[in-house]
Order: structure tokens, then sequence, then C-alpha cells
């Protein structure tokens, strides 16, 4: 494991983080920014993802990586320094990052990322039917404290809301953790598909799926390349993408369109605000309408209708 950081004013940290969600990759759960506030030591929100700028302060962004050759390439790419964690460092992290109580998404479905709880919440939380989803803090992220997934859940506890349970299926774009696909069931949808080009996000959100005990004829993980070789053989009445602005813009004509059927939803997020004019734009180009929009803090998330 490595840590790529990198100083910059408070002025530029929107420009620079925009820079490391579209010409970098980076998923937006992996970015963090630290600031010293007041002479404290510095410190990170992990449910929002940032800290507020403070007038005259330096902000210090972090990219957790899990090989050495993606720090070099951010130094290469972005300047900055890299170093390997020291050990039981990434341990202290995950730990630091946990949510303290389980995320309730609606009155259906409460997210967890400690194993060792699942059993209790689920016993606790049987008697009003609410599902329990659990999702262990891992290098391919997406617990669901962060601000885009989370709203990306909320967005979907309100599609199921107005579709009959059993008859609705998912498609998860960039899945990660395999969170969204995984909620997606809990929340009544028949079954999901989630597809990353990362083969340890796949890896790791086919373990999620196991340990929450949900079938693979259910839910299943893939392997694809979006931009270079997928193309759908087939519609899906629910989408979700929470991917970059860039990536977003280049996918919906070519992949996210032709993927929606007719009168379907589709979830976007890991937007910047400043990049959300643009997002849109492609929106309305893909023959897309904006039926919602969440705010929260930088980032925002939308859900869209065919």
């Amino acid at each position: 494991m490595h840590v790529w950081k990198k100083i910059v004013a408070p002025q530029r940290a929107d420009f620079w983080t925009a820079q490391l969600l579209t010409a970098g990759g980076i998923a937006p759960e992996r970015l963090v920014t630290v600031q010293p506030a007041g002479g404290s030591p510095f410190g990170w929100n992990p449910a929002a993802g940032f800290v507020e700028n403070v007038a005259g302060s330096r902000v210090r962004l972090e990219v957790y990586c899990e090989r050495a050759s993606e720090a070099r390439r951010l130094v290469r790419a972005f300047g900055g320094q890299t170093r390997a964690l020291r050990p039981g460092e990434w341990e202290r992290w995950l730990a630091s990052s946990a949510i303290d109580r389980p995320l309730a998404i609606g009155r259906r479905l409460l997210v967890s990322n400690q194993p060792e709880e699942l059993a209790r919440l689920r016993a606790d939380n049987a008697p009003s039917g609410r599902a329990v989803l659990c999702i262990p803090a891992a290098m391919a992220f997406g617990t669901g404290e962060h601000a885009t997934t989370a709203m990306c859940l909320r967005l979907l506890d309100a599609i199921a809301r107005e579709r009959r349970r059993g008859t609705w299926d998912l498609l998860d774009l960039g899945t990660g953790s395999g969170i969204l696909a995984l909620a997606a069931l809990h929340l009544g949808a028949r079954s999901a598909h989630g597809l990353d080009s990362d083969p340890h996000a796949v890896r790791t959100a086919r373990e999620n799926a196991r340990l929450n005990g949900l079938a693979p004829r259910r839910v299943r993980f893939s392997r694809a390349d979006l931009l270079r070789d997928w193309q759908p053989d087939r519609t899906w009445p629910v989408i979700t993408a929470n991917l970059f602005s860039d990536l977003l813009i280049r996918l919906l004509p070519k992949v996210i369109a032709p993927a929606l059927a007719d009168d379907g939803y589709l979830i976007l997020s890991g937007v910047l605000a400043s990049q959300a004019d643009e997002v849109l734009a492609a929106v309305a180009d893909a023959g897309l309408t904006l039926r919602e929009t969440k705010r929260r803090g930088r980032w925002r998330a939308f859900r869209l209708r065919r």
C-alpha cells in the first residue's frame, strides 16, 4: 500500500480534485482532502470526503494506492510525492473511516461496514423487516459513508419505492465494492449486474455478495472496459454509474443511453459541482430528462429518466 500526497492552496483544491478524478481516473472515495484548522492536527471527514476550506490554510490531497506504480504515475502526472505506508497504517486508516453506526437508507435498508455486527443488526431489525447490508472497508472503496455513494443509495431507494418488488433489474457501471448492486437486491430488484475494469474490485464485490448471502444467480460481477470493448446486449430498467464526470460524459452516448430501457431510470454520481453543468448538457444530448438532484458538499448526484 502507498499514499500519494500533494499540498495545494485552498482556492485550487477543486481544480486539483477535478484533475485527479478526470485525468487521473481516481474514484472519489479514494481521494481524501486534509487540512489544518486553527492549529489543530490534520483531520478529515470520512462522511463527506473532504474538510471545508479555511482561509489562509493549505490543503493536502491524498490518494491511497494499492500499487506503487499507480502512486508513481500520479507523481509523474500531477507532482507531489509518494511513500509506502508503514506496517499497520492502512489498518488504522480503515478503522478511522469506519462509521460509528449503520447508515440508514429510508426505512428498508441499513448499511454497515462492521462484519462482526452483522448478525446482531439483522436480529435487531428483523421485526421491522429492514434489511441489513454489510460492506467492509477495503481497497475497493464504497462502504456507503462517502457522499457520492450515500446519495446514490438514497436515489436508488426512491426509485425502488416506485417499482413492484421482483419486477426490475439493475446494471451498476463501475461497481467498486458492489454496494449499489447488492443494495438493489435488498430494495426489491430481481437481479443485478455490476461491471468494473479493476479485477480487484470484481473480486471484492463477489466476496461481499458471499458475505451477505446473496446468490450468484441473482447478482453477478464482471470485469469490463466500458470505454473500449463493452457494449450492452440488452437494456435495463435501472442503471447506476458512480464515476467521475469525464468518464460519464464519454459513456453517456456510447454505453449508458443505449443500455437504458424505455421509461428507465438512471442514477449518476461522482460529479463535482463545478462539473455539473457539463454533465447535464451531455445528459440532455443523450435524450434524458433530469428528475432530481442531490447535493452534499461539493458533490452532486442526479436521478434521470428516459
